[in-house]
């Protein structure tokens, strides 16, 4: 959060990938958890939405 254009986390990563893409018109990506952990696609989503709106609230929205 504090350094966006130094990422260190993989939220740091995915939050200005999706930003591009919705600046460009690009739909959004799927993010996929790929293991057996019940309810951890909802974790992904949550905290994924939950960085960005910390940002910028209109690019939470639009994930």
């Amino acid at each position: 959060m504090k350094h966006p254009d130094d990422p260190k986390t993989i939220y740091g990563f995915l939050t200005p990938s999706l930003k591009k893409r919705r600046d460009t018109k690009l739909p959004v990506f799927t993010i996929m958890s790929c293991d057996n952990i019940q309810h951890n696609g909802d974790v992904a989503r949550d905290t994924v939405v939950s960085f960005a709106k910390r940002q910028d609230d209109s690019m939470a929205q639009w994930i």
